[in-house]
């Protein structure tokens, strides 16, 4: 093959090369942005990974119940928001976002209750008055038999559902009214 055969197969390659970036790049989409009205307190990750999901209330993309986490935005256990956000690369089913705004922040009635469900791993350091979520926050029991319940959750290797409120005294912590094993 001559100098010219070999130049001219260069040339061909590297033309073929950027015709086919080119066009991957003219193909690739922007990141696609939702609206999400997060909740106000995070929970156990459906998928069974560590760590705590973003509750999502209502979504512009149905199908949406949670995320793994928003870069950029600071949740407020309490806190009810509306954010808008770019889709972000994640690990498994639940997606990642980057905020691009918090559109409101909506503070909830520290007396309103909710319930969640804790599995044994989420719960530590258990006490006769209270119980931490996995370090996140702490958790004060109304009645002796609230701390009882977890304990034998605990202690039965198995998950609890507790009756939660956000502690007017003390924000980020709550007061847990009840407390069940599950199922039970």
């Amino acid at each position: 093959m001559g100098a010219t055969d070999l130049a001219m197969r260069r040339i061909a390659l590297t033309l073929g090369i950027l015709t086919t970036l080119g066009t991957t790049a003219c193909d690739l989409e922007p990141p696609q942005e939702v609206t999400l009205r997060v909740d106000h307190f995070r929970e156990p990750c459906p998928d069974g990974q560590p760590g705590y999901c973003l509750r999502v209330l209502e979504s512009s993309e149905p199908g949406i119940t949670h995320a793994r986490e928003i870069a950029g935005f600071e949740h407020r256990w309490g806190t009810t928001y509306e954010v808008r956000a770019l889709w972000a690369p994640s690990v498994g089913d639940i997606p990642s976002f980057d905020l691009v705004e918090v559109v409101s922040e909506q503070p909830v009635d520290a007396a309103a209750r909710f319930q969640i469900e804790l599995p044994p791993e989420f719960v530590q350091r258990v006490d006769a008055t209270t119980f931490d979520l996995v370090g996140r926050t702490r958790a004060t029991c109304a009645t002796p038999q609230v701390c009882n319940a977890v304990v034998e959750a605990l202690y039965e290797d198995t998950a609890v559902q507790v009756e939660l409120s956000h502690d007017a005294q003390r924000a980020g912590s709550f007061v847990a009214h009840a407390a069940a094993i599950r199922g039970s």
